[in-house]
Order: C-alpha cells, then structure tokens, then sequence
C-alpha cells in the first residue's frame, strides 16, 4: 500500500506526484502551443487582406455607406481594416485617407427584428427561400462554397428562420 504523502488529488481522483506533475507540464506545452499558434496566425493574418473572397452586396447601400463619418470624404475600398461579418451581410470597418477616421460601412440594409435588434434583409431573404425551397443550412452552405462567399453558421440560420 502506498504512503498517503506521495497520493495527491488531481480532478477528483487520487494520483501520485510523479503522475501529477506529467500531467500538469503536459497542459503547460499544450497551452504554449496554441499560444504560439495564435500568434502565428495573427501575423499571417494582419499580412493578408482582411476581405478575401465575394460578398453579396447591395449597391445602392453600399454607396449610401461609403462617406467618411466626420469629415464627408469618399471612402475607399482599398483601405478597409477589418470585416464583421453578420451571416451574409458585412460591415467594413474603412480608414479615411483624409482624416484617417474609421468609419463603419454595412454592403446592406437592416431592419428592425424580434427583441428590438436589427436583422439583415439579405440574411432574411435567403433563409425565406431555402424554407421555401424545402431545403435547409447545409444546402446553403454548399452553394456559397461554391461561389467562395463566406458560410452562414447553422445556429444563424435557425435564428432567421
């Protein structure tokens, strides 16, 4: 029988000391690796242009939304910094070239949803046509994969639905 000095406790069982302190290193490398994965994404990312691929987008909204915020300038494209993407809808977050304010840009339009949050038309729009057409989020999926525009989630997709 072994001694209770050498017996530890680790996630509600009992294990020795040798065991415990394998386990504990083998976390610590496992959290430097994704660490430093993180961090090599990052770099590879910040490189890259935050906007790869197509976007369904609305023109008319798009150029109503392409106006600096404090100083009325044109914006361009060309200088967007970073993209949330809503579903199918993104909101392009540009630097003016003249002020260097950043300024938001939506490629469509919102409207008022459940619980007082706005919702994308184009969001609604399609998941109305893939119930209609008997067909659900994976269908979807494969057709924008097809046409390299970025996915809508599953849990999205039941949202609007």
């Amino acid at each position: 029988m072994e001694n209770t000095d050498t017996r530890v406790r680790f996630s509600g069982r009992f294990t020795t000391r040798k065991k415990l302190k394998k386990q504990t290193d083998f976390i610590a490398s496992m959290r430097e690796t994704k660490k430093r994965k993180t961090e090599e994404k990052c770099s590879q990312s910040s490189d890259l242009n935050p906007c790869e691929g197509r976007r369904i987008v609305d023109i008319q909204e798009l150029g109503k939304n392409l106006v600096c915020t404090s100083c009325t300038e044109c914006l361009s494209l060309q200088n967007v910094k970073s993209e949330k993407r809503l579903g199918l809808n993104s909101i392009f977050l540009v630097k003016c070239h003249r002020c260097s304010v950043l300024s938001d840009v939506a490629t469509g339009k919102m409207h008022a949803g459940g619980r007082k949050r706005k919702v994308s038309d184009v969001n609604t729009k399609t998941v109305l046509g893939f119930v209609h057409a008997g067909v659900g989020s994976t269908a979807l999926n494969k057709i924008l994969a097809c046409l390299n525009i970025p996915e809508m989630t599953s849990n999205m997709f039941k949202r609007y639905e």
